[in-house]
């Protein structure tokens, strides 16, 4: 890969990085407000939901998160854009539309088919 790739899936990276950062943010806020005082015409089940939906997104976007760092750990290291399954290139294609990919095209299929289904 090019330095000039390299330089452009960086800043990627670090856009959405950016932005899921923002994310946590206003999804910790919303947990802190649900789980917040209480007043008296509050709607508690409501107000749990919030709270569980928040910390959920919360840990969703964490994962993602987590995800651009290990990207970008492997850009320091030079093994950005190779599959770890098959140690090919990771085909351009998707690396744009997913900058912290691991896995090639064919890779990546298969262990989706590897996965149950979530409920």
């Amino acid at each position: 890969m090019t330095r000039k790739r390299l330089e452009h899936f960086r800043q990627r990276l670090l856009q959405e990085r950016e932005a899921l950062n923002a994310r946590i943010l206003a999804a910790q806020a919303d947990a802190q407000r649900a789980l917040g005082p209480v007043e008296p015409r509050d709607d508690i089940p409501e107000r749990a939901d919030l709270a569980d939906t928040s910390l959920a997104l919360g840990t969703l976007l964490t994962q993602q998160l987590q995800e651009i760092d290990d990207a970008l750990l492997r850009m320091e290291l030079g093994e950005y854009g190779v599959c770890e399954l098959c140690e090919e290139p990771i085909e351009l294609e998707r690396l744009e539309a997913q900058p912290a990919a691991r896995f090639c095209k064919e890779h990546a299929r298969r262990a989706d088919q590897r996965r149950p289904p979530k409920l």
